[in-house]
């Protein structure tokens, strides 16, 4: 992700220096993939690396398989994840201060709820079909949903 933001402020700059406004339109496109594609994998693989012991390139198929079967609902968990962070967003020094607060006190909650939707992702798509043993390990261990979910 850093190399493409590195792209694409250059060929903003470049497209400034040159005068070219085509060219600063070009750099949607970089900036598109690496918010839609790379990084909903990434954060996969984050996931599958704490839980796998694989190597990065399969953790990567692994979280790049996991997103192309859920592209709407990561998404939308990957949205509400960066929600609490976006009063940072307003360009004002209060709202940089409370949001930096917020962002320093709901980030711990906001890991946890991504790593608990990713586990569960991949336990509806990888675990059941590859690895039967961790499935509902550390949520359900017994398998008992219905009972935990009467209760």
């Amino acid at each position: 992700t850093g190399i493409v933001n590195a792209i694409s402020v250059l060929s903003y700059n470049y497209s400034l220096l040159v005068q070219n406004t085509l060219i600063a339109v070009l750099l949607v496109i970089p900036l598109g993939l690496a918010v839609f594609f790379f990084v909903p994998v990434a954060a996969y693989t984050v996931v599958c690396i704490s839980i796998y012991n694989n190597s990065l390139y399969e953790n990567l198929k692994m979280g790049l398989f996991v997103f192309l079967k859920t592209p709407f609902k990561t998404f939308l968990a990957l949205i509400c994840c960066f929600v609490p962070f976006a009063v940072q967003l307003i360009p004002n020094t209060y709202c940089h201060i409370f949001g930096g607060i917020i962002g320093a006190i709901v980030f711990p909650f906001v890991m946890l709820g991504w790593f608990l939707f990713a586990s569960n992702q991949l336990d509806k798509h990888v675990n059941k079909r590859y690895f039967p043993s961790l499935v509902g390990k550390g949520t359900f261990p017994n398998g008992d949903e219905k009972a935990d979910a009467e209760n």
